[in-house]
């Protein structure tokens, strides 16, 4: 597994596309990821990081207007934002079910983690695989 940077981004890129995981840089620490609607790359994060099904994974997103796909917004999720967004503040709110996305990624009770960055690394490979 390499460490993504700014050297290796399209690298990063088709290994996402492929199945992989990745560890990038965020704006808080490093992040283990993959494509979040790759039911088999998730299932690689869960193993690698002996994470319990009951603790799904965030979805990073590079804009608000990507994460209003993945969560059904409201007046509050609006306001935190305009304040918080992009940057390392992680809302937790009911998937929208608009895109399909792996088992472990939406929780049991129909929530999804999702943080809109503001670090240039996983904006990238986010943006990239839409």
């Amino acid at each position: 597994m390499k460490i993504i940077d700014q050297e290796n981004l399209a690298e990063a890129v088709e290994a996402l596309q492929n199945g992989q995981t990745v560890v990038f840089p965020t704006e808080t620490s490093y992040g283990l990821g993959c494509d979040a609607s790759n039911q088999e790359a998730v299932d690689k994060i869960f193993k690698i990081k002996g994470r319990t099904s009951d603790k799904p994974l965030l979805v990073v997103v590079p804009t608000v207007e990507m994460a209003k796909k993945y969560l059904v917004w409201s007046d509050l999720l609006e306001d935190l934002s305009e304040k918080y967004w992009p940057g390392p503040l992680t809302v937790v709110g009911e998937h929208s079910k608009k895109e399909n996305l792996a088992n472990g990624v939406v929780a049991f009770d129909n929530t999804i983690a999702v943080r809109v960055t503001n670090s240039s690394v996983p904006k990238f490979l986010s943006a990239e695989l839409g």
